[in-house]
């Protein structure tokens, strides 16, 4: 049995969602923590495309308690691989439902569902002079899916690249499926958990170690979002966190490298393509919020 831990986003951004507050007594410092914040597109499912409540921690406390499996991570696919196959939750039936949206839910759709083909076309049109997308799919994955991009960009300074995403609302505890156990096509048993997510507010905070950081605050001076200027494995980045309406938010990450995560290449720039205040002002354009699906 196979447990797959399905928020309808990369394991690498759940796990960031869950884990970037959680201060062990062996603290790593930001430096471990910014290597989580690179969010990358997340995973859809057809018309329930807009991923929903999961969070990271799962995978440190679920499996255990959906019967005691343990297992290594992969996050190629976003589960906990080799896990037990000695007991199930009490909850789940078997099923043969496709094991890509199992859950008899119906996810939330908003703004958050814009098509990659819009969201590349705004990006395109934003960008200031000088600054142009170089590589539209730079993993050679269609990895630009519903509600996010993931580009190369190159300015006067050099290439880096630039992740843009959408993240949908939240279920709630009310809202949130049993687990759920189906059977893929060579006969294995996958167990499906979805659980409540950490709210976006948390995101939004600004550390001693940011080398800038400023907070973005609404027409009431309530905080909703923030820009920071990050360092981290040779990698210097800016990030934007930005509460959205109806309970969703948007992620904007730019950096002086092409790599995947910070750290994973060598910078190709002198700088991030995008100053500080262009990051504000992109992640604050109210097209990322205007699709209505």
């Amino acid at each position: 049995m196979t447990t797959d831990l399905d928020d309808g986003a990369d394991l690498t951004a759940a796990m960031e969602r869950a884990l970037r507050d959680a201060r062990p007594a062996n603290d790593p410092g930001p430096a471990a923590i910014a290597a989580g914040r690179r969010i990358q597109g997340r995973r859809r499912a057809g018309l329930a495309a807009t991923g929903a409540a999961a969070v990271a921690a799962v995978v440190v406390l679920a499996v255990p308690l959906i019967g005691g499996a343990t297992g290594s991570t992969d996050d190629r696919t976003g589960g906990v691989a080799a896990a037990d196959q000695s007991s199930k939750p009490d909850t789940a039936t078997p099923t043969t439902a496709d094991p890509d949206n199992p859950f008899d839910v119906e996810l939330p759709r908003g703004w958050w569902d814009m098509p990659a083909d819009q969201m590349l076309a705004a990006l395109e049109d934003r960008l200031p002079a000088g600054v142009r997308i170089v590589d539209a799919d730079p993993l050679g994955e269609g990895r630009n899916s519903i509600g996010a991009v993931d580009v190369l960009i190159e300015g006067p300074d050099g290439t880096g690249r630039l992740s843009l995403m959408l993240r949908p609302r939240q279920l709630t505890a009310e809202e949130i499926p049993d687990p759920v156990t189906t059977t893929d096509a060579d006969g294995n048993e996958v167990t499906s958990v979805m659980a409540e997510g950490v709210p976006y507010e948390r995101n939004i905070r600004c550390r001693d170690s940011y080398l800038a950081c400023e907070f973005i605050e609404n027409a009431a001076g309530e905080r909703i979002g923030d820009v920071s200027t990050e360092q981290d494995g040779g990698t210097t980045y800016h990030n934007a966190d930005l509460l959205g309406p109806d309970g969703g938010a948007i992620n904007l990450y730019v950096a002086d490298s092409i790599g995947e995560k910070p750290g994973y290449e060598p910078p190709l720039a002198e700088a991030p393509p995008l100053t500080f205040a262009q990051v504000r002002a992109l992640v604050q354009d109210p097209i990322w919020t205007s699709y209505r699906p």
